[in-house]
C-alpha cells in the first residue's frame, strides 16, 4: 500500500474492522535534521492513514488520508491509536506530550 511519506508504527484501527492505522513522516530527511540539530530545523508534518489489508483478490484498497498534522503543531508523529469511541491519540518520539483529538475514522472503502 503506497503512502506519501515514510511509514512508522502500525496499529489496528480499534473498531470492528480489520483496518490499520499508520503514521507517516512527510519528510524523513527533515525529521532527521530536526532531531540531530535539536530543533534548529523546522520539523516535518505527519499524516495518519487508514488502510485495509488486501482482499480475496490480493489487491489492497488505497490508503485513506485520515489526519494531517503540521510539524509546527506536533513534530514527527510516530504512532496513532483510536479508542473506538471517537478519540484519536497520537504519539511522537520528538514530543513530550500526546496529541489527543476527537476523530471519526473514514468510512471503509
Amino acid at each position: 500500500t503506497p503512502l506519501d511519506g515514510g511509514p512508522d508504527n502500525l496499529n489496528r484501527l480499534g473498531d470492528d474492522s480489520d483496518r490499520i492505522l499508520a503514521t507517516a513522516h512527510d519528510g524523513l530527511f527533515r525529521l532527521f535534521l530536526h532531531r540531530a540539530a535539536r530543533g534548529w530545523f523546522d520539523p516535518p508534518s505527519s499524516t495518519v492513514y487508514v488502510f485495509a489489508p488486501p482482499g480475496v483478490d490480493d489487491v489492497a484498497p488505497p490508503a485513506q488520508r485520515a489526519l494531517h498534522i503540521p510539524g509546527g503543531l506536533y513534530a514527527g508523529a510516530t504512532a496513532a491509536a483510536y479508542d473506538g469511541d471517537g478519540t484519536l491519540i497520537v504519539g511522537s518520539a520528538t514530543e513530550t506530550r500526546l496529541l489527543v483529538c476527537d476523530w471519526t475514522p473514514p468510512p471503509a472503502p
